[in-house]
């Protein structure tokens, strides 16, 4: 991206502190939503967006109903809103790599990590990007610490 295209934060290096890590087995609205809206960001069309979210839950998309550019970011919200925290991680990577196909310079792909881990960093997420090349979460969630029975 260049400075022409960068947001003002982006060309003065302002951001927020990275946050603690606080959320691991978790896909809190603030990604689900950020995800969509990089997604869109990287030139992607929603037919697309729903296409790929589809085949990573498994699901049929909704041609009869959902066919207009409104009716098809309604789908894609209530997806993104219904899917297991996990397979929200496994659509960040899946994006990642279909943003690459047709990238011929990297730009797109690398802009969409690069973001992508700003709104990890922000949202105290486990996910981070160890290479934009070739994005994938960084780390597994660590398990849920459970109390300890009393004696």
């Amino acid at each position: 991206m260049t400075d022409a295209g960068s947001s003002f934060s982006e060309r003065f290096d302002y951001s927020a502190p990275d946050a603690e890590i606080t959320i691991r087995e978790d896909a809190p609205d603030v990604l689900r939503v950020g995800l969509t809206q990089l997604a869109y960001a990287a030139d992607m069309g929603g037919k697309t967006l729903r296409e790929i979210i589809c085949a990573v839950l498994l699901k049929r998309p909704d041609y009869a109903q959902n066919w207009g550019a409104e009716n098809v970011a309604r789908e894609i919200d209530g997806l993104m809103s219904e899917a297991p925290w996990y397979k929200i991680y496994d659509i960040a990577e899946r994006l990642h790599t279909e943003i690459g196909k047709n990238d011929y310079t990297g730009t797109r792909q690398d802009y969409f990590a690069s973001r992508l881990n700003r709104l990890f960093r922000e949202t105290a997420s486990a996910g981070r990007s160890r290479a934009a090349r070739s994005w994938r979460a960084d780390q597994k969630p660590l398990p849920l610490r459970r109390a300890m029975p009393s004696k």
